[in-house]
């Protein structure tokens, strides 16, 4: 019998009850008290129900108990358990022994969840259930929320930066149209990092491994008065490339980044705090790259799917960026008052050159090589305000507004250099411009929103929630194709748009409950560069409609199961991705009814003191309402016919096991050994510029890691071993750089090309912490 356990013991049959206090310990108090306060995301406190407080202090017959995850995706504390949402949380000790130091490492632990590389810059696509973008232009907006304490950061090149020093991620699934506003159609990710304490802390680590990985992080808190405190952390990753030109150059797919965080935190009064956050980093390297399709499908594993074409042309990131955050709070008697705001500055120079067969970019005779010059300046300004309850009672309510701005500098140059003469290298003075787009963007949204949750007995919750947003576009430029004269352009987009939320919860024990929810997303409209018909240059804004019912339960402390049923009506989904105009490729997005339905669950069993298995499945459905747009390719006019084919991303079944064994020595430490494994069925990708659908094989990658933590807690060492299988699976739609009628039947061997994912890598790594 445990402490918790000898406590109830002696208090069962009387007045008093066992709560958790929000910092990992127990207070007994009369049933009748109020409840227990837990601690918000920025630092204040607001109340968290008793029911809550209930399911922390449960624990099974055996005295065994699950992790409890505080969360904040409804912008107020809750539990992950209470929250009437599909969602995932992950502590961030459970993302750093899962080798998790970016946002691309979240599709190994949730298998709703996919990420794409673009082969331009250091951009990332996050796809959750199907739903995201592919539009790295400063017209498109993303289809998922990415948002780090709060602050929205919007361009997929922002979202790439590293993770580190985290207090946890959150992704909330489904459209949260409501609380988030525009562009999380499909849902949110949350980074919330750690927070300044009032006590002396520091820690660091190093690991070393494979690809010449060097990854360091380092972290010191210190409490300046009984009401300041600083912390300040700093993160360097690096790893030689994995993709290996055929010619010795330098191998691409590589990583050399350092980013530095500092925060001041102030409690001025119980009643009054201010966090202020500075984000510095810069981005490296060579920069991510195509693998050619031909060679992945000839060696379906090993160092030879990794061979790519040599270019005369470099490869080469060159980014900074500046962040500034800033969150107030401030109780007012029964009301909260919050606000969130951050300045984002973000400068990207990139270089990238073709990596596929040179022969497959011209006519099929020609050696001709691609490469582009991308100037990148996005400045970010974001602001929210919002007023909530301070005390529990008949209702928790949340109203606010926000405010973001954004300001895109843009310029892309594509160059394509033919070697007429064999032996002869080819030249940044001898290339011709294929394409160049130069663009002065600015997006802005405006939002007024409020959600409620009525308590309307001990069992039943209504949740009833709406905002209104009004977007808009503004963006001049000017597109050159080949020898064509520039075609200047400044077109306007104007939406508005109303998102809601209506849902009911049925909580039939304090730790077990049915929900079901209708909820609205919605993201902005946008323009194409270039288009043959001035109609198709601007499309309208995207919107979905999801309908869910879930389950999610602990019916014993060493056990949880959380499990939904989801259906998305996509009636204007935005497809975007890459087609051929001339002889380069342009971005281009069009409106297309689609469908999405599924099945997710989640199982969480602790078996013993020293053994926990944890299981996730989604199972998916999806499919093309319609037939897709004209494309751009040839002077055809006839439409991609994708009706009734399924949408890019979407698996009928991605499943990931994980089991997890603890052995505690004599001495007091402890090792820690856990496997995992994420099977996916085979999804497809589109080339629409050819209007075809390449098909990623079903696979399997198994990870592997054990740690070691000494009997202080304060030092440990492990190893892991990722993809033992060593295959790569594609990210990106494939392009095909040779203008022939079908890419998959291209008679240029790799003529096409496709972004994938990182092969077999280990390491090991250190710790220490005071």
């Amino acid at each position: 019998m445990d402490a918790q356990q000898a406590v109830h013991a002696l208090i069962h049959g009387t007045d008093l009850e066992v709560v958790s206090d929000g910092n990992g310990g127990l207070i007994v108090r009369h049933k009748s008290a109020a409840p227990v306060p837990a601690v918000r995301q920025d630092g204040a406190e607001t109340p968290s129900p008793a029911r809550t407080n209930a399911a922390n202090s449960l624990t099974s017959d055996t005295g065994i108990a699950l992790e409890e995850v505080v969360i904040t995706a409804e912008k107020r504390t809750t539990t992950a358990l209470r929250t009437p949402v599909a969602l995932s949380a992950y502590s961030g000790e459970n993302l750093q022994e899962h080798q998790v130091v970016s946002v691309s490492d979240l599709r190994n632990l949730d298998p709703s969840v996919n990420v794409s590389r673009s082969a331009r810059g250091n951009t990332v696509f996050i796809a959750i259930r199907g739903v995201t973008t592919t539009d790295i232009t400063s017209a498109s907006s993303p289809g998922i929320a990415f948002n780090v304490d709060g602050v929205p950061l919007n361009r997929g090149i922002e979202q790439a930066s590293a993770f580190f020093d985290l207090e946890r991620v959150e992704v909330l699934k489904g459209p949260q149209g409501t609380l988030y506003g525009q562009s999380s159609t499909g849902g949110a990710l949350n980074v919330i990092t750690n927070k300044p304490q009032n006590e002396l802390q520091a820690s660091g680590d190093l690991t070393v491994g494979s690809y010449n990985t060097r990854r360091t992080n380092a972290m010191v808190n210190l409490p300046l008065t009984s009401g300041i405190a600083l912390r300040a952390a700093i993160n360097f990753n690096k790893h030689d490339g994995y993709l290996i030109p055929s010619d010795g150059s330098t191998p691409i797919n590589d990583q050399d980044d350092f980013t530095s965080r500092v925060s001041l935190l102030g409690n001025f009064s119980d009643d009054i705090s201010l966090l202020l956050t500075e984000t510095n980093g810069n981005v490296g390297g060579a920069g991510s790259g195509y693998a050619n399709w031909d060679t992945l499908q000839g060696a379906p594993t090993g160092s030879g799917q990794r061979i790519i074409y040599g270019s005369p042309f470099p490869n080469r990131l060159n980014d900074t960026f500046a962040n500034f955050d800033a969150q107030l709070n401030w109780t007012m008697g029964p009301v909260h008052l919050t606000y969130v705001g951050g300045y984002f500055n973000y400068s990207g120079n990139d270089l990238s050159s073709s990596t596929n067969n040179p022969l497959g970019n011209n006519d099929g005779i020609t050696t001709t090589y691609q490469w582009t010059d991308n100037l990148l300046h996005v400045l970010t300004d974001s602001h929210e305000l919002r007023l909530s309850n301070q005390t529990t009672g008949f209702a928790d309510w949340v109203v606010g507004v926000n405010w973001y701005h954004e300001h895109i500098r843009n310029d892309i140059h594509q160059w394509q250099a033919d070697q007429t003469t064999p032996g002869t290298v080819p030249t940044a003075a001898g290339s011709d411009l294929n394409f160049e787009f130069l663009s002065n963007a600015t997006q802005e949204a405006k939002g007024a929103f409020g959600q409620t949750t009525l308590h309307l007995n001990e069992r039943w919750d209504v949740t009833l929630g709406m905002r209104y947003t009004a977007d808009s576009l503004d963006r001049p430029g000017a597109t050159t194709v080949g020898a064509r004269p520039p075609t200047v352009v400044h077109p306007t987009e104007e939406d508005h748009k109303l998102t809601y939320r209506v849902g009911g919860a049925y909580h039939f024990t304090d730790t077990q409950m049915l929900f079901a929810d209708v909820a609205t997303g919605s993201k902005p409209g946008g323009y194409n560069a270039a288009s043959r018909v001035a109609a198709q240059t601007l499309y309208g804004p995207e919107e979905l409609t999801a309908y869910e019912v879930g389950y999610k339960g602990r019916p014993a402390g060493n056990f949880e199961f959380n499990s939904d049923l989801f259906y998305y009506d996509y009636s204007a989904h935005q497809v975007s991705g890459v087609v051929l105009l001339g002889r380069t490729f342009v971005p281009r997005t069009s409106l297309v009814p689609a469908v999405i339905y599924g099945w997710e669950s989640d199982l969480a069993y602790k078996l013993t003191r020293a053994d926990e298995l944890r299981l996730s499945v989604t199972l998916l459905k999806s499919h093309y309402s319609k037939d897709l747009f004209e494309p751009l390719h040839g002077d055809t006019t006839t439409l991609v016919n994708f009706k009734s084919k399924s949408l890019d991303d979407t698996p009928n079944v991605a499943a990931i096991l994980g089991y997890a064994h603890e052995w505690t020595l004599a001495a007091g430490g402890m090792f820690r050994a856990h496997a995992e494994v994420k099977y996916s069925s085979s999804y497809v990708k589109a080339d629409l510029s050819d209007g075809v659908q390449y098909t990623q094989p079903s696979f399997t990658r198994s990870n592997l890691d054990i740690r070691y933590t000494d009997a202080s807690g304060k030092f440990y060492v492990g190893a892991f071993v990722q993809n033992l299988e060593n295959k790569l699976q594609i990210t990106s739609d494939p392009i095909d750089f040779f203008p022939g009628p079908d890419s998959s039947n291209s008679s240029i061997p790799n003529a096409a090309v496709v972004t994938v994912t990182d092969p077999r890598t280990w390491g090991i790594t250190a710790g220490v912490k005071f």
